[in-house]
C-alpha cells in the first residue's frame, strides 16, 4: 500500500484544542497551494486542502460555541463534562452536514479513543518541528485506499489551558477533579499557549 503525503503553504487554522510512522513506501514532497499534484480522478491536491480546511474550521466553530457556552454557564469543570457527552455528537453531526469523515487526534490523549495513530503521529511531530523553527504547522494530505485524508493543526490558546494548561497554574482544583473522575487515564495537561494540541484529520473521497 502506497501513501503520499503532501505539504502545502497555506496559513495554520487558528483552532483550539477542547476540542504519527510511515512505512518504506511513503513518498513526501513540499507543494504550493496551486501545486499541479492531482488525485486518481484528476483533482488537484489543492482542492482537497481548501475543502478540508472549510470542513475542520466549520466543524471548530460548532464545538468552540458550544464550550464557550458551557464555560460561561457553569465553568471550566462544566466544560469538561460537557466535552465528555457532547464533543463526539456535534463532530458526527458535523461530519454528516459535510458527508466526509471528521475527528480529532492527539498524541497525549484524555478520551483514549483520541489517540494518533502512527501516520498521525509523524504528521504531528513534522508540525512541531515547523513549530520549532518558529514556522508555521502546515496542512498535510494522506492519499490511501481511494480516500484523500487532511490534517490540520490544533493549537492551544488560553481558553483551552482552562482544561489542558498545567494543574494548579492553569487549571483550577474543581477541574482537575473532574478530569480525574471522567477520564483516569488523561494525558492532556501540562500545555502552553500557541502548542500543537493535536489535529483535525478530514478523510474525503477521491
Amino acid at each position: 500500500m502506497k501513501i503520499k503525503i503532501v505539504l502545502t503553504f497555506i496559513l495554520l487554522i487558528p483552532i483550539f484544542g477542547l476540542i504519527l510512522s510511515c512505512n518504506s513506501t511513503n513518498n513526501k514532497t513540499n507543494q504550493p497551494e496551486n501545486s499541479n499534484v492531482v488525485s486518481e480522478k484528476g483533482t488537484p491536491d489543492s482542492v482537497y486542502l481548501h475543502m478540508g480546511k472549510e470542513f475542520a474550521t466549520g466543524t471548530q466553530a460548532v464545538l468552540g460555541k458550544n464550550l464557550t457556552e458551557a464555560i460561561q454557564k457553569k465553568g471550566a469543570a462544566y466544560a469538561v463534562e460537557f466535552c465528555n457527552t457532547r464533543a463526539y455528537p456535534l463532530t458526527d453531526s458535523m461530519a454528516k452536514v459535510y458527508h466526509a469523515a471528521i475527528k480529532r487526534v492527539t498524541d497525549k490523549a484524555r478520551n483514549q479513543d483520541n489517540r494518533a495513530n502512527p501516520v498521525q503521529m509523524e504528521v504531528m511531530e513534522t508540525m512541531k518541528q515547523q513549530m520549532a523553527e518558529g514556522k508555521l504547522p502546515l496542512p498535510q494530505l494522506v492519499h490511501e485506499n481511494g480516500k484523500v485524508i487532511g490534517h490540520y493543526a490544533i493549537t492551544t490558546n488560553a481558553l483551552c489551558l482552562q482544561c489542558h494548561g498545567k494543574k494548579d497554574v492553569n487549571i483550577q482544583p474543581e477541574t482537575i477533579k473532574k478530569i480525574q473522575a471522567l477520564y483516569p487515564e488523561d494525558q492532556a495537561t501540562g500545555y502552553e499557549l500557541n502548542q500543537l494540541r493535536g489535529l483535525w484529520v478530514v478523510e474525503m473521497d477521491e
